[in-house]
């Protein structure tokens, strides 16, 4: 079971009568990205922007397309040949392309166009904001004087965008400066991201954690509060990447669309800023939200929701909670027929929510039941580690659901989606606190419900992967066994790592004053071999990891084998931090079944046998 077709970065045209996004299908294992528009009435779908081939968005968000003020022109970053700009006619019909002269060998990403339409900006490299002319003649760099730089738009004139520096992370502190160097948004301690303006540039809209929570926060051009949603709810996860879009202005700034997180579930809001009048929408894990006139269009997704495209006519905001199914339209569905059939239909499956009382708080997680339950348990661990699974379609999880595993997914303290107070409890405690949270949601489930250590596996990666090795390393068998992807096995490696974008958060995670720090070492599971070689171990590694190299998990595999531990690695050849070859992911299925099956918990290598 692997993804296929997908539809991202989703925008509203500026005429609000055409939606785009960008359209990634599947070929014989190739991945191909284009530019497609969709009428919002029905009536037209056709592929506008093919060559050169825009950039990949990324699950639910984008950051590839942006439309300019009057809808005649599209930058656009592509694969290799940097920003274009396309020109289209009031049909929106392509008339051009105009390459940017930007130099060579740089990544870039979430191109905005200033009001005026004469200009762009773009980030390159997430550390520096270009200046594009809108005909293809001039581009050269504006800022690079923050460590990083996240997703641009235009503030009173100028350009304006998220910034950090270096020992924080964008959801530790995080600033809206603009290219003058001016802070538009700054507090110590605060988060900051999505920044962006009304379309008519009279107000401005952020969303920090200022409040405990990351709440969408709306000001006046002088700076005063205009209008503050201080809910319980995070509206945007974690910034890991560009192009989050989790809220947005309509035409008018009368009202804003926005998402909330609801225990890992989600679900798209609108709310008046005259009255603070909250509407429901809709269900769903939303991201990629634009609204131009009265439809609001978004990328979403579910449990049982394979990603898809939907346009919202809002035209009316007074219904009824159990009319809006009716007003939302599917527009682009690339990847559902598939996983509507019958056969595989019946294993996606709906999780609940559920919390473990500890003397640490409450530790929320999320249990999907296999319609053919057998009493074996997989206790998944998210990476990060600041970070979430939150309720999308993951045909990972139905896989092994169809397998006959029931699996709970566990938000440790240090998850996002549960606010800053949560998020921080895991500063100066990764590698233990995480797995303690995580042992005493297993002990829960084992004692509340139908399952043992003996019929349970552990699986994480990344991070992921380092809490489980840490459970193995404070308790005994305490699972049939556990595979991981990617670990982290060294923590001492890892603070002295090349991964530019998160190896300096190393030591504030595990509670050391420097890179040195002995409780770095302490606290990495090679230094817990023995304990961890109770327990069957299955370990894959990418040969082309930049995040977490290769190197840790062979010696991980030596210092457990030494131990008299039962390890077996599988070297992925040419997989990155993260797999996303489709025969990588069928081979790594098949060895996991093959390894679970020879200590007695593999239930079938078929969905529904057993």
């Amino acid at each position: 079971m692997q993804k296929g077709a997908q539809v991202t970065d989703s925008l509203m045209h500026p005429t609000g009568r055409w939606a785009s996004a960008i359209l990634t299908t599947v070929n014989n294992g190739a991945r191909r990205h284009s530019v497609w528009i969709w009428a919002v009435d029905g009536t037209s779908v056709r592929e506008l922007i093919a060559d050169p081939e825009p950039a990949a968005g990324y699950e639910l968000s984008g950051g590839v397309h942006s439309w300019n003020a009057t809808g005649d022109r599209c930058a656009v970053v592509t694969r290799g040949a940097g920003p274009i700009i396309a020109t289209v006619n009031n049909d929106l019909v392509l008339t051009g392309v105009l390459e940017v002269p930007v130099p060579e060998g740089k990544s870039w990403s979430t191109p905005a166009w200033s009001p005026d339409g004469l200009s762009f900006v773009v980030i390159a490299d997430w550390r520096e904001v270009w200046l594009c002319d809108s005909t293809g003649v001039d581009a050269r760099c504006i800022y690079d004087h923050s460590d990083f730089v996240f997703d641009p738009m235009w503030w009173n004139g100028v350009p304006t965008f998220t910034a950090w520096d270096r020992p924080q992370m964008p959801w530790t502190e995080s600033a809206v400066v603009n290219a003058r160097r001016e802070p538009i948004a700054s507090l110590t301690n605060v988060s900051h991201q999505q920044a962006r303006s009304s379309a008519d540039g009279r107000v401005l809209g952020v969303i920090s954690d200022r409040s405990g929570h990351l709440n969408v926060t709306v000001v006046n051009a002088d700076g005063s509060e205009l209008f503050a949603l201080k809910e319980s709810y995070d509206h945007a996860p974690a910034t890991w990447g560009p192009g989050a879009r989790t809220w947005c202005f309509n035409s008018e700034h009368s009202h804003i669309a926005f998402t909330r997180n609801e225990d890992g579930f989600g679900s798209l809001n609108v709310v008046n800023l005259s009255t603070g009048e909250v509407t429901r929408l809709g269900n769903g894990v939303h991201g990629c939200v634009s609204w131009a006139g009265d439809t609001i269009v978004a990328v979403r997704s579910g449990a049982r929701t394979p990603q898809q495209m939907v346009a919202y006519d809002v035209s009316d905001l007074s219904l009824l909670p159990e009319q809006w199914k009716s007003k939302r339209t599917v527009l682009c569905d690339p990847d559902g027929n598939r996983w509507r059939a019958t056969e595989i239909a019946q294993w996606l499956v709906e999780p609940t929510v559920d919390r473990c009382h500890t003397m640490h708080g409450d530790i929320p997680f999320r249990l999907y039941e296999s319609p053919e339950p057998s009493g074996a348990l997989i206790c998944w661990i998210h990476g990060g580690p600041n970070d979430q699974w939150q309720v999308t379609f993951r045909p990972r999880l139905n896989f092994w659901l169809s397998r006959g595993f029931d699996i709970a997914v566990i938000d440790h303290r240090g998850s996002t989606g549960h606010g800053r107070m949560f998020l921080d409890a895991l500063n100066g405690g990764w590698g233990d606190r995480d797995a303690v949270d995580a042992l005493a949601v297993l002990d829960h489930l084992c004692f509340t419900g139908n399952y043992t250590a003996r019929r349970t596996v552990l699986m994480g990666g990344s991070a992921g992967g380092l809490t489980v090795l840490a459970m193995l390393a404070q308790r005994q068998a305490v699972a049939g066994a556990a595979v991981v992807s990617y670990p982290v096995v060294d923590l001492l490696a890892l603070a002295h790592g090349d991964d530019p974008f998160e190896t300096h958060h190393v030591p504030l995670l595990a509670g050391a004053t420097s890179v040195n720090d002995d409780v770095l070492a302490e606290r990495s599971p090679i230094r817990n071999a023995a304990s961890i070689a109770s327990v069957p171990l299955l370990v894959f590694h990418g040969t082309e990891d930049m995040v977490v190299p290769l190197e840790q998990s062979l010696a991980l595999h030596d210092a457990v084998e030494s131990a008299g531990g039962v390890i077996r690695l599988e070297v992925m050849t040419g997989e990155g931090h993260g797999f996303s070859n489709p025969e990588a992911i069928d081979h790594e299925y098949a060895v996991t079944c093959e390894f679970l099956a020879e200590y007695g918990l593999n239930l079938s290598t078929e969905p529904g046998g057993r």
